[in-house]
């Protein structure tokens, strides 16, 4: 839950969020600022597959998403430009490192591919660490919330209260 700017963030009525239009992003070695990496890849736009504008980042490095609200996430969907990713680990932030969520990837070269977590993490901070192709680069990022629970008191009834300020179990 974001308590804080009163959205609800989660599964609502088994629709999940893309969470990653409210990120901030930021990457390592590599990339241009030609169509502004940090915009352009969690914009909610797909120009498709082999279509400009593009992002990329140099092989090895990394790309983070961080959000100002601990985040409860499952899932991860990468869209491809044409020079597509060949590996990466999938990595949270635990508050004071780096931890693995146990999701590596190393497979196809398929314009949408999405990524889902044996367990969801919750933290402020998703990195695609150890990204391998040649230059890898990107369209779109969206990152899907995971299974919140939502509680509020029947006596209560549905008021800006408890619709804004929900119990997150």
């Amino acid at each position: 839950c974001d308590q804080a700017n009163g959205q609800l963030n989660g599964s609502v009525n088994g629709t999940n969020n893309n969470i990653a239009l409210s990120a901030t992003i930021s990457r390592g070695s590599g990339g241009s600022n030609q169509y502004g990496f940090a915009t352009q890849v969690n914009d909610g736009v797909n120009p498709g597959c082999s279509a400009t504008p593009f992002a990329w980042v140099s092989t090895g490095s990394y790309v983070d998403l961080t959000w100002t609200s601990t985040q409860n996430i499952s899932e991860l969907i990468i869209h491809r430009a044409d020079r597509p990713y060949t590996a990466f680990t999938l990595q949270y932030w635990n508050g004071s490192s780096f931890v693995n969520t146990g999701y590596s990837y190393s497979g196809s070269s398929a314009c949408s591919e999405t990524h889902t977590l044996s367990s969801p993490v919750s933290t402020t901070k998703l990195r695609i660490a150890s990204i391998q192709g040649s230059n890898p680069n990107f369209h779109e990022f969206e990152v899907m919330a995971g299974q919140n629970t939502y509680s509020w008191s029947p006596s209560t009834g549905l008021s800006a209260t408890n619709i804004l300020n929900p119990t997150c179990t």
